[in-house]
């Protein structure tokens, strides 16, 4: 990171997530600033895409159907069971 704000100069800024921006980034810096960050093993993909969100997304609806489910039958099934 040094590197590259050394050389290139971009406005840094850091996020609660823990993750570093660089902004105000000009086109033509953008190819060097990913070089000297892919030569020292830094992703320069962005884990936020909306994409990236979806099989987390998908997971938690269900997460919530099964719960709104459970809280449906529950009071059935302890009546059967004869555990209440």
């Amino acid at each position: 990171m040094r590197r590259v704000v050394d050389r290139f100069q971009p406005e840094v800024r850091f996020t609660a997530n823990q993750n570093i921006l660089l902004v105000n980034v000009r086109p033509e810096q953008r190819a060097g600033i990913e070089q000297v960050l892919e030569e020292h093993g830094v992703s320069t993909t962005n884990p936020y895409s909306p994409t990236s969100w979806l099989p987390w997304l998908a997971r938690r609806y269900h997460l919530w159907l099964a719960l709104a489910e459970s809280e449906r039958a529950l009071p059935g099934f302890l009546t059967q069971s004869k555990l209440c």
